[in-house]
């Protein structure tokens, strides 16, 4: 992340602000994940019965459904703040890396 507020050449509070929005972004994604995992004792109680109830498949349907709009929220809802905190050469420079690849920093295993 550190590399990309470089690159960026964010102030130092757009930089606060930047790793804020992360940070709440990271935790709603967690409480999404969280909320996720509450689901898994009615879709065990749906796969022990015998045939598999209609019920039971609608709220877990219902209870993904809002695990999923919730994640959205949160992704959208950080988007745009970090759009509007941006100028159009960061925003630019952001469009670069995101579109061609351009994150480049760090090493390790898993990067390219």
């Amino acid at each position: 992340m550190f590399h990309t507020l470089e690159r960026l050449d964010a102030s130092p509070a757009q930089e606060r602000a930047l790793v804020a929005e992360l940070d709440q972004l990271e935790e709603r994604l967690r409480t999404a994940r969280g909320n996720l995992a509450a689901l898994r004792p009615v879709l065990a109680d749906a796969m022990r019965s015998r045939e598999l109830d209609a019920t039971a498949l609608t709220g877990l349907e219902a209870g993904f459904d809002t695990v999923v709009a919730d994640a959205r929220g949160a992704i959208t809802d950080t988007l745009r703040r970090v759009h509007a905190l941006l100028d159009d050469r960061q925003r630019a420079t952001l469009a670069e890396l995101v579109g061609g690849g351009g994150w480049r920093g760090g090493s390790g295993p898993y990067r390219a």
